[in-house]
């Protein structure tokens, strides 16, 4: 864990980081794979403290926990481990096509878009669960199996991040080793995912959890749903800190087997913890309820991609 932290560049890590778990999807005809794993999501928590957060937290820390080393006054980075994680693609990504239909508005400072280099997990990492699915479009099934080793291919593989380079809107060139991430107005249609279609494969996959000195709670988690025809993750870090913030980023993934894409959606929504408590006042136990919480949090920033599977030459 030490060296983990040391590789992150992060002086105190989750109180509990399940660096054996992730979760991968990968599509055997074009050799596409999607993986989320907790080191290169926390390799995006920044570097840099948040101060709104750290002005509103800091007195109420520093009555009771003056010396504990998250007190705001001490930490050089995002003491919440909030984290623009979508995901990591495999290979490296080609490109990413902008749209301006995408909705970034000031509350989403966090664009996933700094490259980082991929390094192999230290062993010894706590969390054993392995979650794996293999996607052939012709059988039009879905496999899942469990294995014992790393996601990461090769230790000097570079995670994409959406950065490589820009292209024109439109221009997609008709064979691509690599896939491209474009951005779209096509949304996840939920009316599919509401459908009554038996459930093949349900697993919740916990990445790490922090309870921010018992000042809230900061969990990374990713769920996966499999259907007969269709693929359903939803990556989500949810975050609440006491008197202060409740924020929620959620990254949801959408596939129909035999497509040669996914939709991929990611949102923001955060409200001070004052104005969400003030609609629980007869039952405060929920508000560590996301499901519960995140109905009442105003819509934030959004964006919506289409991420294109590698076309072999």
């Amino acid at each position: 864990m030490e060296q983990l932290g040391k590789d992150l560049g992060l002086s105190l890590l989750p109180e509990m980081v399940f660096g054996g778990n992730f979760l991968r999807v990968q599509h055997e005809e074009s050799g596409f794979e999607l993986n989320f794993n907790v080191y290169d999501a926390l390799s995006l928590v920044s570097k840099e403290v948040d101060q709104n957060i750290k002005v509103s937290a800091a007195s109420a820390w520093s009555k009771s926990r003056t010396h504990h080393p998250r007190d705001a006054l001490e930490v050089s980075y995002d003491w919440t481990f909030n984290t623009p994680y979508k995901g990591t693609l495999l290979p490296e990504l080609l490109s990413t096509i902008d749209s301006p239909n995408n909705n970034n508005n000031k509350n989403n400072n966090n664009n996933n878009n700094s490259d980082v280099e991929t390094k192999k997990l230290p062993e010894g990492e706590v969390g054993e669960k392995l979650q794996s699915l293999s996607i052939t479009d012709e059988a039009k099934t879905s496999e899942t199996s469990s294995e014992e080793k790393s996601p990461r291919k090769e230790k000097d593989t570079p995670v994409a991040s959406g950065s490589e380079k820009k292209d024109t809107p439109g221009k997609i060139p008709p064979l691509f080793s690599k896939p491209i991430v474009i951005g779209s107005s096509t949304p996840i249609p939920i009316a599919r995912l509401k459908a009554p279609d038996p459930i093949l494969f349900n697993e919740d996959v916990l990445l790490f959890e922090d309870e921010l000195a018992d000042n809230g709670t900061s969990i990374l988690s990713v769920r996966c749903r499999v259907m007969p025809e269709i693929i359903f993750i939803l990556l989500r870090f949810w975050l609440r800190i006491d008197e202060v913030l409740i924020r929620v980023i959620d990254t949801r993934v959408y596939y129909e087997i035999g497509s040669d894409h996914m939709i991929r959606e990611h949102t923001i929504k955060e409200s001070p913890y004052s104005a969400i408590k003030a609609k629980f006042l007869h039952d405060l136990s929920s508000l560590t309820d996301p499901n519960v919480v995140i109905p009442h949090l105003p819509q934030g920033s959004s964006t919506l991609e289409k991420i294109m599977f590698p076309k072999p030459f």
